[in-house]
């Protein structure tokens, strides 16, 4: 079925598929107009032009929804994977399932009553199986979606507007968020300088002992907190270690790196989130345990890791930190999630603020200068799928799931957060081993000095 396209004939011609439960594809050509109608059964169940709104990534931009170059990388997902964007958004949970049919159902009316606006052409039906699992299929009846009458007088008054204005927004979002938080954050905090100081003389072959004195000699309270950290019972030295000279003879410089990174980071890790519903000691504990479970994965994975995985473990959740006095219109949403027994918490954070803590603590490291790699993993911790094989991003992503089946298990809920099959595929993990990270969290975390 193909011919010459008028606008008065459209109506016409979507009843005359409808009316034939029809499958397949309407082409239509209207220069400069383009657009592609699916249909099932007679039924329209996407439409997609050329022309700009009438694209689903056009609607979500314009109402600032997902930031441009998160859009972006998601569309390459979905090509990859051969779904629809609104397919690829809905499964990861970043816009909801029914913000998601509003969203394509207004693409669709976009689409088509575009080309009631433009003159003659051509067009073709293909008859085709329509993927309907790559789709985001709504089924919508042609008498619905022709009426002149609707009772979505909101809707229609959209549609008249080649490009919807972005929403008013009452609070701060997305990258404007980012600007706000990083305005705040202007120098590398003293401590946490000290500590990348000392890690970079501690990995060096040419530095030796005097250096790293020279280093921590300006910050007695931090060399108090090493030597703490390291009487602890993880580390077997109960009340032996004295001095930093000490440590550095009776435990050698890998593990001294550990323990000046744990002892340096907790006064900017080990803080109260009120808005995420968190505790000083469980937002250090969560971190310690994360850290020790990259450490761990690492070690079966990629061993020259090790030292690298510890650190980004640790600081893999810092933007929450920077997010929590920005959260408070999302504590509601986030107590039901967590009842709920899911921790999936940065969507949350997506669909209230455009962004999440992941993205936020990736662009202050950014700012901050630290190694890359920490801060590709720390970006793409919660979907590694995304990072461009970036390893260590799928290793924090598997420890961030064994602490949390750690925590629910210290709560009584039980082990509710397994790694997810595709990530223990890609690191090669067997649950056997992902069993005895649990359980080596568990031990560390303990035995650790957190006061």
């Amino acid at each position: 079925m193909k011919g010459e396209f008028k606008p008065a004939l459209l109506p016409r011609l979507l009843k005359q598929v409808e009316a034939q439960k029809l499958t397949g594809v309407l082409a239509v050509n209207a220069q400069p107009v383009k657009v592609q109608v699916f249909v099932d059964q007679g039924r329209i169940v996407y439409a997609a032009g050329n022309q700009k709104g009438t694209r689903l990534a056009d609607l979500i931009l314009g109402r600032q929804l997902i930031p441009a170059d998160r859009l972006q990388q998601l569309a390459r997902l979905a090509q990859a994977e051969k779904k629809s964007l609104g397919v690829i958004l809905a499964e990861r949970r970043l816009i909801s399932t029914d913000s998601m049919k509003g969203l394509i159902r207004e693409q669709i009316q976009r689409a088509i009553f575009g080309l009631m606006k433009f003159g003659s052409g051509s067009y073709e039906f293909r008859a085709q199986k329509i993927n309907l699992g790559a789709l985001m299929v709504l089924h919508l009846p042609i008498d619905r979606l022709l009426s002149s009458s609707s009772d979505d007088d909101e809707e229609k008054a959209v549609l008249d507007e080649p490009t919807p204005p972005p929403p008013k927004q009452k609070k701060v979002t997305g990258q404007s968020l980012v600007i706000t938080v990083l305005k705040d954050q202007t120098d590398l905090p003293p401590r946490l300088e000290t500590v990348m100081k000392a890690r970079k003389a501690l990995n060096d072959d040419k530095s030796d002992f005097s250096e790293l004195e020279r280093i921590l000699r300006t910050d007695q309270s931090l060399v108090a907190r090493i030597l703490k950290v390291a009487n602890s019972a993880f580390y077997g030295m109960s009340g032996r270690v004295g001095s930093l000279q000490q440590a550095t003879a009776l435990l050698g410089y890998k593990t001294l790196t550990e323990i000046v990174t744990i002892a340096g980071t907790a006064s900017f890790l080990k803080k109260p989130l009120k808005n995420y519903g968190l505790t000083a000691r469980q937002v250090w504990h969560h971190s310690m345990a994360v850290a020790f479970g990259c450490r761990s994965l690492a070690g079966m994975v990629n061993p020259s890791m090790e030292e690298e995985a510890f650190i980004t473990g640790l600081l893999h959740d810092a933007g929450k930190i920077l997010m929590d006095s920005h959260m408070a219109d999302c504590r509601e949403a986030m107590d039901k999630l967590i009842g709920a027994g899911r921790q999936d918490i940065f969507r949350i954070e997506k669909q209230f603020l455009q962004i999440d803590h992941a993205e936020i603590a990736a662009a202050l490291f950014q700012k901050w200068q630290f190694p890359e790699a920490l801060i590709t993993a720390v970006r793409y911790h919660h979907e590694p799928e995304i990072s461009n094989d970036v390893e260590m991003a799928y290793i924090v992503n598997a420890a961030d799931a064994i602490a949390k089946s750690h925590e629910q298990g210290e709560n009584g809920y039980g082990e509710v957060y397994p790694v997810h099959g595709d990530i223990m595929e890609y690191l090669g993990l067997r649950e056997e081993e992902v069993i005895m990270t649990l359980g080596e969290i568990s031990e560390q975390v303990k035995q650790i000095v957190f006061d």
